[in-house]
């Protein structure tokens, strides 16, 4: 009774962790697919919806919530509720602003159109230097229609107990201190972990933030427009 005092725990937590670490996985893979199709979306739709007048990238977070029912089901609610909105977040990386600035047509302000006929048949030598946050890249009009599209998920597993396991918050009499003199462990951003701020206090059970990056080649014109900048690096 008394070894199994000592090693329960311990081996309960690992349990836990694994079962954790497999339902991220498995959210991961999930995402990955969704991402894909998100970008299938945006390179065949563009980014906004010429006769609406709106942009697509609600519905881009309407496709990538809707995949992600397999890893993170929908109890009764609707992929376009704003709630289930909020956990997914679309950003263009590829093409940037800075690209449109430099190879987009028609430009007002940033009202820009990025050409999309004829690649084969365009001048590969002709390239203009675009900053990217990696830096400076010579690109011509084939690679300013490469398409990479980051989507984040936060996700959250359900895992019980691992939220008093692991915590940023050494005063919390829910604690269990994994850390040295009484601090907790700090889950930081850069880890993956959301902040306490957004961890689901439902279950305490620490939610991750999952990214994926997906690549393909547009297959119509890219365009932005005013309002729409927050949604490109």
């Amino acid at each position: 009774m008394i070894e199994t005092i000592f090693v329960f725990p311990v081996v309960m937590f690992l349990g836990f962790g694994i079962l954790h670490l497999g339902l991220i996985y498995q959210a991961k893979s999930n995402l990955e697919y969704a991402a894909l199709m998100a970008a299938r979306m945006a390179s065949t739709q563009g980014f906004f919806n010429v006769d609406l007048g709106v942009g697509r990238f609600n519905d881009f977070q309407v496709e990538v919530r809707c995949r992600m029912q397999a890893s993170d089901p929908l109890d009764g609610a609707n992929c376009d509720d704003p709630l289930e909105l909020a956990k997914v977040e679309v950003r263009v990386i590829r093409p940037n602003i800075n690209t449109f600035e430099e190879w987009g047509d028609d430009c007002l302000g940033v009202n820009c159109v990025i050409a999309n006929d004829n690649l084969l048949y365009r001048d590969p030598l002709d390239v203009k230097t675009v900053t990217f946050p990696s830096g400076d890249e010579n690109i011509n009009i084939q690679d300013a229609n490469i398409l990479q599209l980051e989507v984040t998920y936060k996700f959250d597993s359900g895992v019980p107990f691992l939220g008093r396991m692991l915590s940023d918050d050494p005063t919390s009499t829910e604690v269990i201190s994994m850390g040295v003199d009484g601090q907790g462990v700090e889950l930081t951003d850069a880890m993956g972990y959301l902040p306490e701020s957004e961890r689901n206090r439902a279950t305490n059970t620490p939610g991750m933030r999952l990214r994926a990056v997906s690549t393909v080649r547009m297959q119509t014109p890219a365009r932005l427009v005013p309002g729409e900048e927050a949604n490109f690096y």
